[in-house]
């Protein structure tokens, strides 16, 4: 017979993504200290259920059994109880702990091009609610369902040992019943239960999609819209969830139902007629019922499966598939993550055949072929729509090709050394929440004072930081609260300048600041030289003042030069 419990439900895992570990044997054996303290408690309960036949028998005499015995049966319970909880808690608390920096370690080496693909809020629904859910699943769970499903044996050997051998064997070929029940029912409800959970997901991806852009959502006046979609996400949550629960009761129903009843009548049955028969007494009998209810713990457990382990399991099949995503450095030929000189001067980058469409899209760029000089500014014009950003993620290595080929110094480029080898200021700049020297230490943590200051002095931005209350160390909100549009976008252009990599990729670097940034930034490229290979997108005609060459992207390739 097959598992009783109900098998993923989704894009099936490879044969690799299978092998991913999740735990480590210090939790495996926590795992296993969980069930092996279960089976305590179990057959410290058997044998009091043998003394309440005792207590039975003793009564019609007056004289009740309470020595010390069934005390000391009574506390090894509670103590074993008790350990057993705290290791679970303390074993899913590392897991937790442990799989999330796993994932987030996993997802800065995938990097940004890997990652385009996959919403955000699912990927921060998987880290958060779904490691809580596996360790839950792996670490709470497992060990008491290993030691419950193991408590009706010994039930059985308790009860052939100490009260009658006859009934434990006819028990005994029941006791394969329930996986079998549970195996047919959860058939019935694994759709519902995928469903829910494709839910849950969904609304937590919009949720936090909502959050990130909510300035955006208040300034267009689009607020209530996405309330209403969100009011709309939840109803079908809601929906869902009721569903996946009428389905999970209706199961648990026919279990407690059918099962619960029929097995604890048959032991009340048989304990009757071996009573009447005169092979047992009325105390045998009392604990042949006590016994036969304790045989019934792995209902209890396996319903508790509708609750923890489908969400459990559901969850660690997609962090394996995450973590089943090939890293850069351990599946891509070519160049490692640093090409050495390469990102400390002026290279030549070449790009061939570039081809790329978004995923379920047409394509943006039709091999398109670019060759800058080491040293050489070169700018990219074109009307919008005709993939100029879509090229600057390609060179930079946020995203990867379909086809073709990028290169620095004739040394093919993966996107991990693109990263390592460029410095990158985009349209919107990020900043962190912290001071001025730690955005510029993003980029080169071991950067000196005289270094910050200096790439301060190229971007034309140390006269304004200098005037701040402290200098580099004021603080500055998340994306540069604090700070004008233009210094943020200068304090961007040193941050490239401060990281020493000598390919600077400028993406509509001047489109919403003001013309005196505008007119430093310009000046600032101008002044660089030939130190830096440069290329630079941008609507704006006055940027391209220090330009070498301009060429346009029109139709996913690019065109001869164009007059300025």
């Amino acid at each position: 017979m097959g598992s009783p419990f109900p098998r993923h439900v989704g894009p099936p895992l490879s044969e690799a993504e299978r092998r991913i570990g999740l735990s480590t044997r210090r939790d495996c054996l926590a795992v296993a200290i969980s069930a092996a303290l279960s089976l305590v408690t179990s057959l410290c309960a058997a044998m009091v259920c043998v003394w309440i036949g005792d207590v039975v028998t003793a009564l019609p005499a007056g004289a009740v059994p309470l020595g010390i015995h069934p005390i000391a049966w009574i506390v090894l319970a509670g103590l074993s109880e008790a350990a057993r909880i705290g290791i679970q808690q303390r074993s899913a608390a590392r897991l937790v702990a442990r799989l999330q920096t796993r994932l987030m370690r996993h997802a800065f080496a995938l990097g940004p091009a890997r990652l385009a693909a996959r919403r955000t809020g699912g990927l921060i629904a998987l880290m958060t609610q779904g490691v809580e859910k596996i360790a839950l699943y792996r670490q709470t769970y497992l060990g008491p369902l290993a030691g419950g499903l193991l408590t009706p044996f010994v039930a059985l050997a308790v009860m052939a040992l100490l009260v009658d051998p006859v009934t434990a064997l006819i028990l005994l070929v029941l006791t394969p019943a329930p996986p079998a029940l549970v195996w047919v029912f959860t058939r019935v409800s694994r759709r519902a239960g995928a469903g829910s959970r494709r839910a849950r997901g969904e609304l937590a991806a919009r949720y936090l999609d909502a959050i990130q852009g909510l300035e955006t959502l208040a300034v267009t006046g689009s607020a209530r819209r996405m309330a209403d979609e969100l009011a709309a996400a939840g109803e079908k949550n809601r929906a869902s969830t009721m569903r996946m629960l009428k389905s999970n009761q209706l199961v648990l129903f026919v279990i407690d139902a059918g099962f619960y009843l029929a097995f604890l009548t048959l032991g009340l049955v048989v304990a009757a007629w071996r009573c009447r028969s005169g092979a047992i007494g009325g105390g045998e009998a009392a604990s042949i019922i006590a016994l036969t209810l304790l045989m019934l713990e792995p209902m209890a457990q396996i319903g508790g499966f509708f609750y923890v382990g489908m969400g459990g399991r559901a969850n660690q099949a997609g962090a394996r598939k995450f973590l089943g995503r090939p890293r850069p450095d351990s599946g891509e030929t070519g160049t490692p993550a640093v090409l050495g000189d390469a990102a400390r001067r002026a290279p030549r980058l070449t790009a061939a055949g570039l081809t790329f469409a978004h995923p379920g899209g047409t394509e943006v760029l039709h091999g398109l072929d670019l060759d800058v000089a080491p040293g050489e500014h070169v700018a990219i014009v074109g009307p919008s729509g005709q993939g100029k950003t879509t090229l600057i993620n390609l060179l930079t290595g946020t995203l990867s090709p379909n086809a073709g080929t990028i290169t620095l110094d004739g040394i093919p480029a993966t996107p991990p050394a693109l990263r390592a080898a460029s410095a990158l200021v985009s349209q919107s700049t990020w900043l962190f929440t912290g001071t001025v020297r730690d955005n510029l230490a993003l980029a080169a943590p071991a950067a000196r004072e005289a270094d910050m200051w200096a790439a301060l002095r190229l971007a034309r931005l140390d006269e304004e930081v200098r005037a701040l209350p402290h200098g580099l160390d004021t603080v500055i909100g998340e994306r540069g609260s604090g700070l004008s549009g233009g210094q943020a976008q200068r304090l961007s252009l040193a941050r490239a300048f401060v990281s020493g990599r000598r390919l600077l990729v400028l993406d509509e670097p001047t489109s919403s600041i003001d013309l005196a940034s505008e007119a430093a930034i310009t000046q600032t490229l101008t002044q660089i030289g030939r130190d830096y290979t440069v290329i630079l997108v941008t609507h704006r005609r006055t940027t391209l003042a220090g330009c070498d060459r301009v060429v346009a992207l029109a139709g996913g390739v690019l065109a001869e030069e164009v007059e300025r």
